[in-house]
């Protein structure tokens, strides 16, 4: 289970990503759906970062003893019926992580509705955790989505 304490997190002016979310020539949000964003503090965002990597492993797979329905989708557009399809509704708190310094808390809602706000081809590679780590997708660079459940968790989503 990830804990996210109110101390983890920042405001979205001080993300180095906020560009995403703020510049119109990059997207559109709303000042609610900003709102919805909250850039994590390196330290937080780094133990998020080290639960991504030992997911992936060094040759980009899932441990088949800790994930099942290992599925693979190429990225297409916002209607894509394959990854997203996959995440459960509502507002389920995700973690989105970048790198060892970046990463936000947002929820599963929004991160479907802007994944390309979020995930941007050719230089990233996006996981999303929820807080309790029962699923785990990925979006690679070469716009590549991976989905994952983890094994003994709820059969939703």
């Amino acid at each position: 289970m990830i804990q996210i304490g109110s101390d983890d997190t920042t405001g979205l002016d001080e993300s180095a990503l906020r560009w995403r979310w703020t510049d119109e020539r990059h997207a559109n949000l709303s000042d609610e759906e900003r709102a919805r964003i909250r850039p994590l503090r390196p330290e937080a965002a780094s133990k998020v970062w080290r639960l991504s990597t030992a997911s992936l492993g060094k040759e980009l797979e899932l441990d088949p003893s800790v994930y099942e329905d290992v599925e693979r989708w190429p990225a297409r557009t916002k209607n894509d019926s394959g990854f997203l399809a996959r995440l459960p509704a509502g507002r389920i708190l995700v973690v989105v992580s970048w790198d060892r310094h970046t990463a936000v808390l947002t929820d599963s809602e929004l991160f479907v509705q802007r994944w390309d706000d979020f995930c941007y081809p050719s230089s990233d590679d996006v996981t999303v955790i929820p807080l309790d780590e029962s699923w785990l997708p990925h979006y690679w660079h070469w716009e590549e989505f991976l989905f994952a459940r983890k094994r003994n968790s709820l059969r939703d989503p």
